[in-house]
């Protein structure tokens, strides 16, 4: 059989990991293209590299585009925290209750309200949902541990003087298990 040219090539390995991902034995792929089966499997691990590296390389463009969106609403959720930050001036306007003939009030007072702030903290709550966001898409949390539980045992509990108290008290009564257990089987082969 001549050598394949690179499309000819490119186009038995599509048909290969096609049979493969359809559920296709080796030895049905290679019936179908021709080739052995050992053939057939150095075929299915080139193109198993080639596919992961190219998922891999896409896996990590969406991971690049996904932290630059939540570095955009991080740097945007620091700006509306800063902004939160900043002095307050409140004008008010206050009429008379009193009016003149014609229903306009005698006289308005405007008074100019300055308030600090200390921000808003609910800002603060999404920077922070941004970098835990972060840490989780590149794998940079470190693992909860998770503890399995189980019934405690009450022989845990007790010191080595008690345990061994508590052994030898099992030893005896299977001792008299055994003794009783003994005595009948004698009395049963002397009737």
């Amino acid at each position: 059989m001549p050598p394949l040219n690179p499309a000819q090539r490119a186009d038995r390995d599509e048909r290969a990991w096609r049979l493969r991902v359809a559920g296709r034995t080796e030895y049905e792929i290679a019936a179908a293209l021709g080739m052995s089966q050992p053939g057939v499997n150095r075929l299915l691990e080139r193109v198993e590299k080639r596919v992961l590296r190219e998922h891999k390389q896409l896996v990590l463009r969406l991971k690049a585009r996904e932290h630059g969106v939540l570095e955009m609403v991080r740097r945007e959720a620091l700006e509306a925290y800063e902004r939160s930050k900043r002095r307050r001036t409140k004008l008010t306007t206050q009429a008379s209750p009193a009016t003149e003939p014609g229903g306009a009030p005698v006289a308005t007072r405007i008074t100019n309200q300055t308030e600090e702030s200390d921000g808003d903290p609910a800002w603060l709550a999404v920077i922070l949902q941004t970098h835990d966001r972060v840490a989780n898409l590149w794998g940079l949390q470190s693992p909860k541990r998770v503890e399995a539980a189980r019934e405690p045992d009450p022989m845990e509990q007790l010191s080595s003087a008690e345990l061994l108290m508590e052994m030898e008290r099992e030893y005896e009564e299977e001792r008299r298990r055994l003794g009783v257990g003994a005595a009948r089987e004698g009395a049963d082969h002397e009737g």
